[in-house]
């Protein structure tokens, strides 16, 4: 793997655990829900989006609140916060 993609793929986590955190869900009870599959497929849309830029500057400005419509998590954040994860 390059550089290139190992800090892409670190940037991602970061970003992926700052929005969790901003939406108040556990990230650790997300990996329990289904045996962690919703959360990997997740992780996985997450490296593969094009709206990092977007992503940071919400987490940044954004009250919490909903997943920002951008997102291709967006089902999946909205469906772990009405279960509480």
């Amino acid at each position: 793997m390059t550089w290139h993609l190992r800090r892409r793929a670190v940037h991602r986590a970061q970003l992926m655990g700052a929005m969790l955190d901003k939406l108040g869900l556990d990230p650790a009870q997300a990996a329990r829900e289904a045996r962690g599959a919703p959360l990997a497929t997740a992780a996985r849309r997450c490296l593969l989006c094009d709206e990092a830029v977007a992503c940071g500057r919400w987490i940044e400005e954004a009250d919490e609140g909903e997943a920002p419509p951008f997102c291709p998590n967006a089902d999946f954040l909205e469906r772990a916060k009405a279960l509480h994860l």
